[in-house]
């Protein structure tokens, strides 16, 4: 499946969970929001990001090197 659909489907299913859970024992959405917020947050930064880092930095050290 693809990166973005698999991201899209995790925050719904997140948040819907974090909604019922927190309905269940009763705890108001405004203590829940934050946490889930932050795994959202987590969830977008992975489908930003790419998968092998690069630093281009040290690239460019290997091109002047090479100059």
């Amino acid at each position: 499946m693809n990166k973005v659909l698999i991201s899209i489907l995790t925050i719904f299913l997140l948040y819907g969970t974090g909604l019922l859970i927190g309905t269940f024992f009763g705890i108001n959405m405004i203590y829940t929001l934050p946490i889930i917020g932050w795994f959202i947050a987590l969830i977008l930064f992975y489908l930003i990001l790419d998968n092998k880092h690069k630093n281009m930095f040290m690239e460019k050290l290997n091109e002047m090197k090479k100059e």
